[in-house]
């Protein structure tokens, strides 16, 4: 009994890493792309380089996604996405927990 629980808590609990990770890696891997060809461009046409602009331009593109999430073409959109996310078995076990965490 003891060891179905601690089995059954145990994936629980390595599904509900597994967005948080996803988003994280993507959150990086977007931030240090955006940051270097910023910085690199920064420092092509001003000579210097600006820390911290390649965050706040990661903050926008998630600010804009944000906007275009809540409107029409954006639920449509998401909605497609999230249907796709349906048809394959790994993906929406992750969709799934990572939507509940985020609707918490």
């Amino acid at each position: 009994k003891y060891l179905a629980h601690l089995k059954k808590y145990i994936l629980s609990g390595a599904l509900a890493i597994v967005p948080i990770l996803l988003v994280y890696f993507i959150l990086r891997f977007l931030y240090l792309s955006v940051d270097t060809t910023i910085l690199n461009l920064l420092d092509d046409f001003l000579g210097f380089r600006i820390p911290g602009t390649g965050i706040i331009i990661v903050l926008l593109i998630l600010y804009l996604l944000g906007i275009f999430a809540s409107n029409l073409v954006g639920r449509w959109f998401f909605g497609r996405i999230e249907w796709f996310t349906q048809k394959i078995p790994l993906i929406r076990t992750t969709y799934q927990v990572g939507k509940q965490i985020s609707n918490s």
